[in-house]
């Protein structure tokens, strides 16, 4: 799929998704208006597109991580949530690893000048990723591999400079999403051996290991 942004100055920047909803995400911003990360393939970087209002007829795109230039697959499947201090936390792929960007504003022009990369997946070659924000304030990782399983990483502070428990669920094969109840509850919606399911996880810390009640459709 290909997207194009016009920005404020009335010219385009065009990036492609290799498939959809794997390398785009949408989030809040403190402001309360939509925040567009996504991978460009065209500059081979994470770029993130602002609207000035809630229909986004008015956008500025910045560029926040710009890989190698004769690269490719620099900051890919991207997600994003909304941090305790209501600034954007971005998840992605690159190098190997999955880096954490946090906005320095409300714009998102620039992330913070540290960004922390982790292997949480022993290696493997991640398909999607998924970010949300926990009850403790604190961020919950998600990353799909090419071995179909399910990494899970609770960062040990906001920015997620490091993560303090992980852990893993066999057999997810696509995509997925979670969310955090108010009681702390982790719920999930994914693929598990070519079925979609829904689950939960009781402990959002992942201090204990993970048990999924699955419901199939």
């Amino acid at each position: 799929n290909t997207t194009v942004v016009r920005v404020a100055d009335n010219d385009a920047l065009t990036y492609t998704s290799r498939d959809s909803g794997r390398d785009v995400a949408v989030v809040v911003a403190k402001d309360g208006k939509p925040l567009f990360p996504a991978h460009s393939a065209v500059l081979n970087a994470l770029v993130l597109t602002h609207c000035f209002d809630t229909v986004c007829t008015i956008t500025s795109t910045y560029v926040l991580d710009l890989g190698p230039t004769s690269g490719s697959g620099y900051a890919t499947c991207v997600s994003a949530t909304t941090g305790a201090d209501a600034f954007a936390l971005i998840l992605y792929a690159k190098n190997g690893n999955v880096s954490v960007g946090h906005c320095t504003n409300v714009l998102c022009t620039s992330l913070s000048a540290s960004i922390p990369t982790h292997n949480i997946h022993n290696g493997e070659t991640v398909t999607h990723t998924g970010i949300v924000l926990g009850t403790d304030g604190l961020a919950l990782l998600g990353v799909v591999t090419t071995s179909n399983t399910l990494y899970l990483a609770h960062c040990a502070d906001a920015l997620c400079t490091r993560v303090d428990r992980t852990a893993s669920i066999s057999g997810v094969t696509g995509p997925f999403a979670f969310s955090v109840s108010t009681s702390g509850f982790v719920q999930f919606a994914l693929y598990r051996s070519s079925q979609l399911v829904y689950g939960s996880l009781s402990d959002l810390t992942l201090a204990a290991a993970p048990t999924l009640q699955i419901i199939a459709h």
